[in-house]
C-alpha cells in the first residue's frame, strides 16, 4: 500500500514556495478563479528573475511530495542560471 501524501493548506504551500527560493524574494498568489498557485521571483536588488506565472493547480500544490518535486525543478533552473539558493527542503509549517 502506498503512503498517503501530506496535504498542505494555503499557508503551508506559501511557506514551502517562499522557502524554496531563499535568499531570493518569492511572491505567491492563489488565483482561485483559475485554480492555480502563481509565483514570481526577484533578486536581492529587486531585479525580476521570473515574472509572475502559474506554478501548479491548487489541488496539486496541496500534495507535499508533488509540490516539493515541482519546486526542486524550478530551483535547479535557477541554480543553472547562476543563483545561489539556501539549502532546501524545509518544513512547511
Amino acid at each position: 500500500m502506498l503512503p498517503v501524501a501530506t496535504q498542505l493548506d494555503e499557508e503551508q504551500i506559501r511557506s514551502f514556495v517562499e522557502g524554496a527560493f531563499s535568499p531570493l524574494h518569492c511572491a505567491v498568489h492563489f488565483n482561485t478563479y483559475e485554480g492555480v498557485v502563481e509565483f514570481s521571483i526577484s533578486g536581492t536588488n529587486n531585479e525580476q528573475i521570473i515574472p509572475q506565472r502559474p506554478l501548479l493547480k491548487i489541488t496539486l500544490a496541496k500534495n507535499e511530495s508533488f509540490l516539493k518535486g515541482t519546486l526542486s525543478s524550478v530551483r535547479q533552473q535557477l541554480e543553472e542560471m547562476g543563483y545561489s539558493l539556501l539549502p532546501w527542503p524545509s518544513s512547511g509549517g
